[in-house]
């Protein structure tokens, strides 16, 4: 068991420390088929969630083990995530 104690990828203050904020212009990250070509899904953000490995991405190797924060809508948001008002919060200096 690890000594140091990591924090679950719920928490609003870490979840807003990793996150690029200029990620969430770019809408959803997840990825997705449009037409012919596999792209970012883009619709406006819900949430901010914690995109892993598994996931079933085909770029999966350029993701850290521990994976990274980013924005996803309201149908890509369906595990591991914050909803996005709350980490703006912290963002802000709102949250506590």
């Amino acid at each position: 068991m690890s000594k140091t104690k990591k924090p679950t990828p719920y928490d609003p203050k870490l979840v807003a420390a990793q996150c690029d904020p200029s990620a969430l212009r770019l809408g959803c990250a997840a990825g997705c088929w449009k037409g012919e070509n596999f792209d970012m899904c883009g619709k406006p953000p819900v949430a901010i969630r914690r995109w892993t490995r598994d996931d079933g991405y085909d770029d999966c190797e350029l993701l850290p083990e521990e994976g990274v924060y980013g924005p996803a809508c309201k149908l890509h948001a369906n595990h591991d995530v914050v909803p996005l008002v709350v980490v703006l919060d912290v963002m802000t200096g709102g949250g506590r």
